[in-house]
């Protein structure tokens, strides 16, 4: 860890994966489901700002899959920051500005627009509060009348639960020797061997023992990031709130659409405990409580107007969505704390068949024969749970899906192109969407290889993975011929081609 890094991990760069909350489309329409107010219109041109953006690859895909909005990403790494700019170069985006600065630096640049929409994914947690300090003076100057903030941060009181587990493990890799990827594994031994021992703490916290058994399956460097920098802060809602509160930011809801499915997750009585708290902080904190939450993802807004409800349903009747899962997958049902909640099969499966077939408004699917006499509130309370669980995505209108197309299609085969060397960008831009497909590098291979129309697509990707000497698995076993692996990636293949593409050809994708 370097002197300039003021305690933050340098020495492994963060993860490629994009976060469907940073989608300007997706930020539209929790706003206005949240809490039936219109952000910052996607349709039209936009300035978009993300603060501590890593090494840029979300803000590279919202500038992808929207050509007519400006993005500006700023990060204190260089190495982020040089790889961000090398992707966007790659990739033809005109429409993305890249800033290798501290918060200090980007507070006081001169040269900056008015940003709509401005997004802090994990930033608040993983920065002192002087550097967080920062970032909210950031928002009282450079966010328009009217923008909406995003921003998420590890969350009271269930995140709490894993301060004395990240504690040994950020103690262990500080004062351990060598490089940093050997001392995480031995700190994961080391706390393993801590909760063998029969710790306390582990007894005390039941919960404990299943975060390290995930930590220990996630990629190092999510765990580098996530847990070892020095700073690490879990904060109430209503702390959050009144920080905010200071540059004149307004609450508006989550962007975790799971909180307007509080009949899947709390029972009568806590329900009827939270609708008579009529202070709106302390109502969260009492719900974070009562889910133990762990993550928030909190949108803000300067200078709040609700719509009158009607226009609030006009409104989301007419959001386009599409299905963002293969048709087979689409769930039937969910399990939540309170049992298994089956879904209404009358409203489920007739908006699933539609949406399998290309972007639809919630007005056109109530015009179904096969949704007539379906309350509009119970479609709309599907598609909010379908949104939730990740089975449908809001649109953008078909207006500019050609100049979208352009763009995502450059993006994409640059990302696909360094799959043949490497799975560290995880995903792909849509144009229907407007944000990111998630898609690790063995899918990229397989699109890839399709649409060149390899004659075999198992044995173009082999071809590929073979060089590095990595032999896959299957069910526990690693695969030790070269026939057994093609078997494998030939059935694999079968089901990508039958299930996924379908699913991509919709979303724009393939």
């Amino acid at each position: 860890m370097t002197s300039w890094a003021s305690g933050y991990m340098t020495d492994i760069a963060y993860t490629s994966a994009f976060f469907r909350e940073l989608s300007p489309s997706f930020l539209r329409f929790a706003a206005l489901a949240g809490a039936g107010v219109a952000g910052p219109d996607p349709e039209r041109k936009l300035t978009y700002c993300e603060l501590g953006c890593g090494q840029g690859f979300s803000a590279n895909v919202v500038a992808a899959a929207n050509p007519h909005i400006e993005v500006h990403a700023m990060d204190f790494i260089p190495g982020h920051i040089a790889g961000a700019r090398a992707l966007a170069l790659e990739a033809g985006l005109s429409n993305v500005h890249f800033y290798e600065e501290s918060f200090e630096d980007f507070l006081h640049r001169a040269d900056l627009p008015a940003f709509d929409i401005i997004v802090l994914h994990g930033v608040f947690s993983w920065v002192s509060p002087e550097h967080r300090a920062q970032t909210i003076e950031i928002l009282r100057g450079k966010l328009a009348t009217g923008g909406l903030v995003y921003v998420s941060y590890n969350a009271m009181p269930g995140a709490g639960a894993l301060v004395p587990l990240r504690r040994i493990l950020f103690d262990h890799v500080e004062r351990g020797p060598g490089p940093l990827l050997a001392r995480i594994e031995r700190a994961l031994e080391f706390a393993e061997g801590v909760r063998q021992a029969g710790a306390a703490v582990f007894a005390a916290n039941p919960a404990l023992g299943a975060k390290l058994d995930m930590i220990k399956s996630q990629s190092r460097a999510y765990v580098a990031h996530e847990y070892l920098n020095r700073e690490w802060h879990c904060l109430y809602h209503s702390d959050v709130v009144d920080e905010l509160a200071e540059v004149k930011l307004d609450y508006v809801g989550s962007a975790n659409l799971a909180a307007r499915l509080d009949s899947m997750k709390l029972s009568p009585e806590q329900m009827a405990l939270l609708s008579s708290i009529e202070d709106s902080r302390l109502r969260e904190t009492v719900r974070d409580s009562i889910l133990n939450t762990e993550f928030r993802k909190d949108i803000f807004m300067r200078g709040v107007t609700p719509l009158p409800a009607l226009m609030r349903t006009d409104l989301s009747l007419d959001t386009r969505f599409i299905l963002a899962v293969p048709r087979q997958k689409v769930l039937k049902g969910v399990t939540t704390n309170l049992g298994a909640i089956n879904f209404d099969q009358r409203v489920y499966e007739p908006m699933a068949d539609a949406l399998a077939q290309g972007p639809c408004t919630l007005r056109e699917l109530l015009r179904r024969p096969q949704l007539r006499g379906i309350d509009a509130n119970d479609v709309r309370q599907a598609a909010y749970a379908l949104l939730t669980f990740g089975q449908i995505e809001p649109c953008l209108s078909a207006a500019r899906d050609a100049q979208r197309a352009k763009s995502t299609k450059a993006f994409n085969t640059a990302v696909m192109k360094r799959a043949a060397y490497s799975g560290d960008l995880m995903g792909l831009a849509s144009p229907v969407t407007g944000g990111g497909v998630p898609m690790d590098r063995f899918s990229q291979l397989l699109l890839s290889a399709w649409q060149r129309k390899e004659p075999d697509i198992a044995a173009a990707v082999w071809a590929v993975l073979k060089p590095e000497g990595v032999l896959p698995s299957k069910e526990g076993r690693r695969l030790e011929t070269d026939a057994e692996v093609l078997a494998e990636f030939a059935q694999q293949t079968e089901q990508f081609v039958l299930k996924t593409i379908p699913v991509l050809q919709l979303l724009g994708v393939a």
